[in-house]
């Protein structure tokens, strides 16, 4: 027989506990994250270093009053008023510790997440409460010491002083030098020289200005300390300051003088497929079977397409135990392109198989011609990234950076262009003849015509240009009124992957001889830029296929 009295107290216990676990979860589920927690407890360790340490300042100062260098020191100690300043790292650490104590400590013990935007913020607040206590601190820790040491070695701090203005002056006279003969070479840059040159000799004469107080300090009868001391630092990070600036700007002229060009001499685009197979057999010992994935496969575009746009998972199944024939679910002429053994490292005991896509690849390589001043070079086939490779899909043959001589890295053009465009003097046409020159060439007139020739030590760019071509006055103004943000194809198209001219400087190259398409729409005159539609698919993983089928 039921107790009723029993079933209640199990049944009050029951709900207490739902009741008590129903809090826990809540808790739970609402508390501050760890991380905050963590910064919260460690903040208190922080601020009771920070204490140890201003007391420790503050012990240090009262020994020294009692002291025989209070005598020296006492005058400073007044007008720089160490007392307020100690006074005022003990304020500062006290409210620190009074906010952590009062505001910090009650939501620690509360843990709810509805206080954390309030704690991040006291957090904040204490941190910088703290630092600015120590900096207080740590100038009145320093001082002392600071200023009996240049007291007792003043000609060794005067020594260095001369060391440091002789080498920063030396360093700007190097300076001026150096960018004067730049400026001669390079005329269009002569204005920003010269304000590198004056902003140069800014930093010097403000060091100039520290190292005369600094000497006048030295070769007083009752020097101030203080103020050499102080001007001392001064002019120790105002001559690094001097010596970094003099470095970074000769690092940057030389820029000046570097004139290069990367060129897309020649790119290829590689399309692989990679088959993966299952095999196994309808008894127990052969246990889940085997799986197998067969080398990645190189195809032709259309045949990557077929494949990498294919939504079934078989695309052939083999088998059974007395009938080895091979069942397509694909056109036979499509599972011929992958040129496959079906049975290739399947185990002999095995005569079920089942046949998928696992994988499609596309592998851009690009092909640069670099031109470094005089001096050009041809670089092999290397990889790129898909990026790299769509993005310049279209720009064969073209210059995809110029560092004109005369200019700064910072002004190199990033836009595909023709080659040797960017390097081509602006004309002064007059009666319709073009006249003008600079370092790499000058237009000339002949049969009524205005084109650009390059030097003979330059000649290699008329070559990359090809079949005799020039650039002319025309083509140079359709140039210069370009959208600089964007690739420049020329006037009328010709350059580039689509390009005609380019197409007759490269044709036997790798990228023509593989897109037989793309080189008769150039030699018809139907050139399309339409992008494939394998562009930009980069690589895809079927995983591993529909299973084992019947298994």
């Amino acid at each position: 027989m039921q107790n009723p009295k029993a079933n209640m107290i199990f049944a009050a216990i029951v709900v207490f506990l739902l009741a008590a676990g129903g809090w826990l979860i809540y808790k739970e589920m609402n508390r501050l994250p760890d991380v905050l927690i963590k910064q919260a407890t460690t903040l208190n360790y922080g601020l009771v270093s920070s204490r140890k340490i201003i007391n420790k300042t503050t012990s240090e100062i009262k020994n020294l009053e009692r002291s025989e260098d209070w005598e020296f020191l006492a005058p400073y100690a007044e007008r720089e008023n160490w007392s307020s300043q100690i006074q005022e790292s003990n304020t500062l650490i006290d409210s620190a510790s009074e906010k952590y104590s009062s505001a910090v400590i009650p939501i620690l013990d509360t843990n709810h997440n509805r206080d954390e935007e309030k704690l991040k913020k006291l957090i904040i607040e204490i941190k910088t409460l703290n630092k600015n206590a120590l900096e207080a601190s740590a100038f009145i820790e320093k001082r002392p010491n600071e200023l009996l040491d240049i007291r007792n070695n003043s000609t060794l701090y005067y020594q260095r002083s001369e060391t440091a203005i002789e080498g920063a002056r030396n360093r700007i006279s190097e300076l001026r030098s150096s960018a004067k003969t730049y400026a001669e070479k390079h005329l269009n840059k002569a204005e920003d020289i010269q304000s590198k040159i004056d902003a140069g000799a800014d930093l010097l004469a403000e060091a100039e200005k520290m190292f005369d107080t600094i000497t006048t300090e030295y070769t007083s009868d009752s020097p101030d300390y203080a103020v050499f001391i102080d001007t001392y630092n001064l002019l120790t990070k105002q001559t690094n300051l001097t010596a970094i600036y003099t470095t970074d700007t000769l690092t940057l002229l030389k820029e000046l003088d570097r004139s290069y060009v990367k060129i897309l001499a020649d790119q290829k685009v590689t399309y692989l497929i990679t088959v993966g197979r299952q095999s196994w057999c309808e008894v127990d010992f052969c246990g889940e079977g085997t799986y197998y994935n067969y080398p990645p496969i190189s195809v032709d575009e259309e045949t990557f397409e077929y494949f990498d746009n294919l939504t079934q998972d078989s695309i052939a199944s083999y088998g059974g135990a007395f009938r080895s024939s091979l069942t397509l679910a694909i056109p036979q002429s499509r599972w011929n392109e992958l040129n496959i053994n079906y049975r290739a490292r399947m185990p002999s005991s095995e005569n079920y198989a089942e046949y998928w896509i696992a994988k499609t690849e596309i592998k851009g390589y690009h092909s640069y011609t670099i031109i470094e001043n005089e001096q050009i070079k041809t670089l092999g086939m290397q990889k790129v990234s898909d990026t790299e490779f769509w993005d310049n899909y279209d720009n064969l043959g073209m210059a995809l950076v110029t560092k004109p001589y005369g200019y700064y890295e910072s002004e190199s053009l990033n836009a595909p262009e023709p080659i040797g465009m960017a390097l081509v003097a602006p004309p002064t046409v007059e009666n319709g003849v073009a006249t003008g020159a600079n370092q790499y060439g000058q237009w000339q007139h002949s049969n009524g015509q205005s084109f650009w020739i390059y030097y003979a030590q330059y000649r290699f760019f008329s070559d990359l240009l090809g079949g005799g071509y020039h650039h002319s006055p025309s083509s140079y103004s359709s140039y210069q009124n370009r959208n600089r943000a964007s690739a420049y194809y020329g006037r009328n198209n010709e350059f580039g992957t689509f390009g005609s001219q380019t197409y007759s400087t490269r044709q036997n190259g790798a990228f023509y001889r593989s897109n037989p398409n793309i080189s008769k729409s150039i030699l018809t005159g139907n050139t399309d830029k339409t992008a494939s539609s394998v562009r930009g698919a980069g690589s895809s993983n079927r995983g591993k296929g529909p299973g084992a089928g019947g298994k």
